[in-house]
């Protein structure tokens, strides 16, 4: 079942808020029922307990006085009406805090009009009789509405945040298979299945994939999801340790590690090559949308799924028997987001379709919330060739160079 997500200190704030309501709930429902089962004479000799030792030093203590006057007007119909407003109030609240934090939409524009309700109801009676606590209690009340409302527009925005419409298009033939690692000067383009992140799109009479459109976005988020600060410097994405990210065709320096994104590698290799550089290896660029995605699949017998956001990007870990045996990563940009990591221990190859199926949905629910509606998955041949076909379509190859040290 989903659970309330906190990306920022907006969704803390919130949690927060409606944890302590939750905690004010509660001790209304314990409070409601101890009055169940006590009447106007115990309560009598309570506030006298309370206030003996406060009124033997000062007989005219203003707070000791006002108990024991409260305390002498109570009837049991007082105490029976007193009793259930509190249950009733308590358990509301109980309840819509709950499915709050199970981040249920139903229960964002319910917690708002009880509370409304609660509101008003508390201004009479401040009308009536003024109270610091009451208006302490009301001032929290109306800011937990300012919160809920502002994450109900949050919530909304994040579920209608899907793409619109898809063109009506022939279905694309789907790959199977191992997927080639290519070589050679060209590529046989006519064969390739586009997808959006492939299309061609116009930019400043440029024509780019959407890929290389966006590399200022998912370049640096991939740089996250390794655990490494990643900036656009204008033509390329440079990472902690040196590595220059960058789309070709293009300029490729000739020093430091350089892993270059192209969908004609061979091409690109041998510009590489021209310069000096050594391959060190090759990766491949997986593209989905985020609604061709399986968004229920089922983990194995005893294998629980927990997902934590972390300071550079969210993670995922699926455990067995209470024991790790798999994660994954993701960070989300504007508009698309990056998952990487993605590895299961080996000794479960039996069930590593299935645990990776898992993850996969679990990120792309979490991409899907802030309102990213592409993935990009930088993957190995192994992994490509076992998304091929579950929504996943190649979009480029990441080609890694380094400068080999030269003899002295």
């Amino acid at each position: 079942m989903a659970r309330l997500k906190l990306t920022d200190w907006w969704d803390k704030l919130f949690a927060i808020g409606i944890a302590l309501k939750g905690l004010d709930g509660v001790i209304e429902l314990l409070g409601g029922f101890a009055l169940l089962f006590v009447g106007p004479a115990q309560i009598n000799h309570w506030a006298f307990l309370f206030t003996r030792s406060e009124l033997s030093e000062d007989p005219n203590d203003f707070i000791a006085n006002h108990i024991l006057a409260a305390a002498a007007k109570l009837t049991g119909n007082i105490v029976l009406f007193t009793a259930v407003y509190l249950i009733v109030h308590g358990l509301v609240k109980v309840i819509l805090v709950g499915a709050l934090l199970l981040n249920q939409t139903w229960a964002y524009p319910w917690m708002i009009g009880v509370l409304v309700l609660f509101i008003v109801y508390q201004l009479y009676q401040l009308a009536v009789k003024w109270s610091w606590g009451l208006l302490a209690l009301t001032v929290f009340d109306a800011f937990i509405v300012v919160l809920t409302w502002h994450e109900y527009k949050r919530h909304r925005k994040r579920h209608t945040a899907a793409p619109g419409p898809r063109r009506e298009t022939a279905p694309a033939p789907r790959v199977r298979g191992r997927v080639p690692m290519l070589e050679g000067p060209a590529r046989e383009l006519d064969r390739r299945v586009w997808t959006d992140a492939q299309r061609p799109i116009e930019s400043e009479g440029l024509n780019m994939a959407a890929w290389q459109e966006t590399l200022h976005l998912w370049g640096p988020a991939w740089a996250a999801v390794r655990g490494l600060d990643g900036a656009w410097d204008g033509a390329a994405v440079a990472v902690d340790g040196g590595e220059t990210v960058l789309a070709w065709p293009g300029d490729i320096p000739a020093t430091g590690a350089v892993t270059v994104v192209t969908d004609q590698p061979g091409d690109a290799g041998a510009a590489a090559a021209g310069q000096g550089l050594a391959a060190a290896g090759e990766l491949v660029l997986l593209t989905a949308r985020t609604q061709d995605l399986d968004m229920v699949p089922g983990l194995p017998p005893n294998a629980n799924l927990a997902e934590a956001p972390l300071e550079m990007y969210d993670a995922v870990e699926v455990s067995l028997f209470d024991r790790p045996v798999a994660g994954g990563r993701i960070k989300v940009g504007d508009g698309l987001a990056v998952l990487g990591g993605l590895h299961v221990d080996p000794g479960h190859d039996d069930i590593a379709a299935q645990i990776e199926a898992a993850m996969i949905a679990s990120l792309g629910e979490e991409a899907f919330l802030h309102g990213a509606d592409t993935l990009y998955l930088v993957a190995d041949a192994d992994q490509a060739a076992r998304f091929a076909g579950t929504g996943w379509t190649e979009a480029a190859r990441l080609l890694n160079f380094i400068r080999p040290h030269l003899p002295a």
